[in-house]
């Protein structure tokens, strides 16, 4: 009885598809994990840029109306690279937040090298309080009320 086998043609066709296939396949592999990577390294380059570019500066809180419910108004300079969105700000008296209900005025966005200013509403005891405002990008300045 004779035995037959693949002839070494044929087995050397075989190993080269086999080999092919997992190249192919690894290059695949290794595009889309490169791909996600410098995708989320991107990502995270532009939220440090930007805020590294958010700087504001209070220039001014003073009471406008006396009274035990007194207005605070606020204005912000822009002294970053990048605009911001006074929508977004936070606003403290002596380290309470403020409800945004209480805040009216220009609200809008805060351009590079503008001044915007906004009102604190109801605010008991307005003088002599520490104003603190923050922006979603971690930038904040605070400043002493006056009367």
């Amino acid at each position: 009885m004779k035995m037959k086998g693949i002839s070494s043609v044929v087995a050397i066709i075989l190993i080269l598809m086999i080999v092919v296939s997992l190249a192919a396949l690894a290059y695949v592999w290794f595009m889309t994990v490169f791909t996600s990577l410098t995708g989320a390294a991107g990502e995270a380059a532009t939220g440090a840029e930007k805020a590294i570019g958010t700087s504001f500066k209070i220039e001014a809180a003073k009471n406008i109306t006396p009274g035990p419910t007194a207005t605070i108004k606020v204005s912000m300079r822009n002294i970053g690279t990048v605009d911001i969105d006074m929508s977004k700000i936070a606003v403290y008296l002596d380290g309470i937040q403020q409800d945004s209900a209480n805040l009216e005025g220009d609200i809008g966005t805060l351009s590079v090298d503008d001044v915007r200013s906004f009102n604190i509403t109801n605010v008991a005891t307005p003088c002599d309080r520490v104003l603190q405002v923050t922006v979603p990008a971690g930038a904040s300045d605070a400043t002493t009320t006056v009367c």
